[in-house]
């Protein structure tokens, strides 16, 4: 994007799938993690803020009505 590189494939030619990718890549940074040597790849309040817009996406289909979510406080 504007002639910059913003993702690598770190498992060229290991034929696996986008989601399996996204697996695999944080079970790398997961062990990295796990021996001191990164920050921790997906932050609990990361994932909170996720699995609630997750939930509302739900929610908006269920009922066929538009819905929205906020940015919590415990979320950063």
């Amino acid at each position: 994007m504007d002639g910059q590189v913003r993702w690598r494939n770190s498992f060229l030619g290991a034929r696996l799938s986008e989601d399996d990718l996204a697996v695999a890549a944080i079970l790398v940074e997961a062990a990295r993690w796990g021996r001191g040597e990164g920050p921790a790849p997906y932050p609990l309040a990361g994932g909170l803020q996720d699995h609630m817009l997750a939930l509302a996406v739900e929610d908006s289909a269920r009922t066929r009505t538009t819905g929205g979510t906020r940015v919590e406080a415990w979320a950063g």
